[in-house]
């Protein structure tokens, strides 16, 4: 699995679930309402980091947003400053966990693009009957 090796290399610093604030964990239970979205299980091995390295101490927190490590998606404390932004990263991250693979793969590709079909499907559909309704509600009107 290519996101393990990936990960395999980093050295982060966990933020304790105690340390979080109310507004992060807000965020964290938000998640739930994603993996109905996408149709997926919930996830809850979820940890939270403030810095991460690589072995060789070189700083990557700016560069990291988050990743899987194959047991657990992480997320960079600084994407929390933004719940959108922290729900994307979970996103991405969950696309690893589902799928097993790195960025470029077709299979991760095919993982979004499976589920924002399935999404946009569920969208339409609900919209078009939405739509037939008041058509009809107003076609009674007249």
């Amino acid at each position: 699995r290519d996101v393990e090796v990936i990960s395999e290399g980093l050295v982060t610093t966990e933020v304790p679930p105690e340390e979080l604030t109310d507004a992060e964990r807000a965020v964290i239970g938000s998640f739930r309402l994603v993996d109905r979205a996408l149709g997926l299980s919930e996830f809850t091995n979820i940890k939270i980091f403030s810095a991460v390295s690589s072995r060789t101490g070189r700083d990557l927190s700016a560069k990291i947003g988050g990743f899987w490590d194959g047991s657990a998606i992480h997320i960079a404390r600084r994407a929390f400053g933004n719940p959108a932004e922290a729900r994307r990263v979970y996103v991405h991250e969950r696309g690893h966990r589902e799928t097993g693979a790195a960025d470029p793969s077709d299979a991760f590709r095919g993982f979004f693009e499976g589920q924002l079909s399935r999404y946009v499907e569920k969208e339409v559909k609900g919209k078009r009957s939405k739509v037939k309704v008041k058509a009809e509600a107003e076609k009674q009107r007249s």
